[in-house]
């Protein structure tokens, strides 16, 4: 949100913005989880899936909205998606060709949301976001 002020003839121009205060991790096991964004501002997390098996795909979903990875991964694989960057990496490469167009990267609102993704047994996935408050 900006602001405007004039005084005596001199204009001040500032913007609101949200502090950023702590960093918060989750594990998510079982293919779903609960995430708490305590802060009062949204929040756009960053997943790290680390495969343990093999699998031909990959999606995460925050409710109708998902992000998903159209791509073989092999044990050992590392798979990041930065939602405030709208960026996809594995083993640090750019695969953007691979996500789905369909997709849509996705914030966290204050509050609890339920993520799931998929599969479930081939990875250990952990996602990273700093709480803020307006």
């Amino acid at each position: 949100m900006n602001f405007a002020s004039n005084l005596s003839g001199v204009a001040i121009r500032y913007k609101l913005m949200a502090l950023d205060v702590s960093s918060t991790a989750y594990l998510i096991e079982n293919n779903v989880a609960t995430i708490t964004n305590n802060g009062t501002a949204k929040v756009f997390p960053v997943l790290t899936a680390n495969f343990s098996g093999s699998a031909t795909y990959f999606k995460v979903m925050k409710g109708t909205r998902q992000v998903y990875i159209a791509k073989s991964f092999s044990v050992g694989d590392v798979l990041i998606i930065d939602n405030a960057k709208a960026l996809v990496t594995a083993n640090i490469l750019r695969v953007m060709d691979t996500v789905d167009l369909t997709s849509t990267f996705f914030s966290l609102d204050p509050g609890g949301t339920v993520i799931t993704f998929a599969p479930n047994a081939n990875a250990t996935v952990r996602e990273d976001f700093k709480e803020k408050w307006l």
